[in-house]
């Protein structure tokens, strides 16, 4: 999971400078609004790259505990971190993009605080 994380935050930084070169709309506008998108995207890209990581990372680990479901719950993982992405780039440039960061976040952080319930149901399955 920690190369996941790192990986995440590398490729994310490097993906922030490519988009500053191809966003045509941003580069249209003032200096002030190319600013303040650039350093929100530098800041928090990385951060929400390692938040989708994350959660594929713990539905990955979470799978090693059940032996039936085991794909399942990998893909469940995968496929939740797909979709939030999808949605955050799909809705970045308005509210809508804050809602899916800000969901993506809680949902993460319960996953962590509900961990021990969780595993305790993959060993069921």
């Amino acid at each position: 999971m920690n190369y996941s994380l790192q990986y995440a935050i590398g490729f994310s930084e490097e993906f922030t400078m490519a988009l500053q070169e191809m966003d045509r709309e941003i580069l249209g506008s003032s200096i002030g609004t190319f600013l303040l998108v650039t350093t929100i995207r530098v800041v928090c890209l990385p951060l929400f790259h390692a938040i989708w990581a994350g959660i594929s990372g713990y539905f990955l680990g979470l799978s090693a505990f059940s032996r039936s479901q085991k794909w399942a719950i990998i893909l469940t993982g995968w496929a939740i971190a797909a979709v939030l992405h999808g949605l955050y780039n799909t809705f970045s440039s308005n509210l809508l993009g804050l809602i899916v960061m800000a969901f993506s976040i809680l949902l993460f952080l319960t996953y962590l605080r509900n961990s021990q319930k969780m595993i305790r149901g993959a060993r069921e399955t």
